[in-house]
């Protein structure tokens, strides 16, 4: 565990994301603390989940209460005064700088200040559930899902989805078996880009990294199970056969279905 800054010895409690694509480190910060103006290596999103502080970045300074956001850019360099009630803080490290795109013309230039108890929760949540592998697949979603949020607030184009949308997300959370992409959009009487579009603007991801996502999270649960072999797992999960599903598991976790049993049951 690192101090956050040279100026504080604060320390962080830190746990990565799948494939290290990012981390979280949660910290408390006792009241009156100074951190000096320094940087970080990576985009980062800032989340004050209890507390008050005063933040500065060059000239600008903002007020931070409970639910506050802030997003940076790497290398952006500012400095926090927390107030007479200290701080209890959440912060998301983004190593990989393809989840931020779009953020340096949407989120003033990299430096993006914001209220949204939606997106603390939303990966306040997902920093808590890391260390249940059957869960990765889906919380790597959830934080683009946030992301998305951000994005959108600081580009002031967040607005809710079509209800005809949201039923589509969750027709494809609940079905037992794989759905096609195109039988949604006719579903829902849409032409399939038009569907894949507003699913990437609405919620950061495309229609069929969610599908993959559901589908691979059934497979780990199964999996962690026990119960059934790994032929057995594919079938029931929808993939065409055990390598297919080894594969798209290395893929995304960099693990084999073997070691899933293994750290299930060690």
């Amino acid at each position: 565990m690192q101090p956050l800054s040279p100026y504080a010895d604060i320390k962080a409690r830190s746990v990565s994301g799948p494939r290290g694509r990012f981390r979280f480190s949660r910290f408390d910060v006792a009241a009156g603390t100074k951190i000096r103006n320094h940087g970080h290596d990576n985009w980062h999103v800032f989340m004050l989940l209890g507390g008050d502080m005063e933040q500065a970045a060059g000239e600008n300074s903002v007020t931070v209460k409970k639910a506050g956001v802030r997003v940076s850019s790497k290398d952006r360099r500012h400095a926090i005064d927390f107030g007479a009630e200290g701080g209890r803080c959440l912060v998301l490290h983004v190593a990989d700088a393809s989840m931020m795109a779009g953020f340096e013309s949407s989120a003033s230039a990299g430096d993006f200040f914001t209220h949204d108890e939606k997106v603390v929760r939303a990966l306040a949540e997902a920093s808590h559930q890391l260390a249940d592998i059957t869960a990765a697949p889906l919380l790597d979603l959830k934080v683009k899902e946030a992301l998305n949020r951000l994005r959108l607030l600081g580009s002031g184009c967040l607005e809710a989805p079509p209800p005809w949308l949201e039923e589509t997300r969750m027709r494809l959370e609940s079905s037992d078996k794989p759905v096609s992409i195109a039988s949604l959009a006719d579903a829902a009487g849409v032409r399939r880009e038009h569907f894949s579009r507003r699913f990437r603007h609405y919620f950061g991801y495309a229609p069929s990294e969610y599908s993959s996502a559901q589908r691979l999270a059934k497979a780990l649960r199964l999996l962690a199970g026990g119960a059934a072999t790994q032929a057995e797992v594919a079938a029931e999960a929808g993939y065409f056969d055990q390598s297919h599903l080894t594969h798209s598991l290395r893929r995304a976790l960099g693990v084999v279905p073997s070691q899933i049993r293994v750290a299930e049951h060690s």
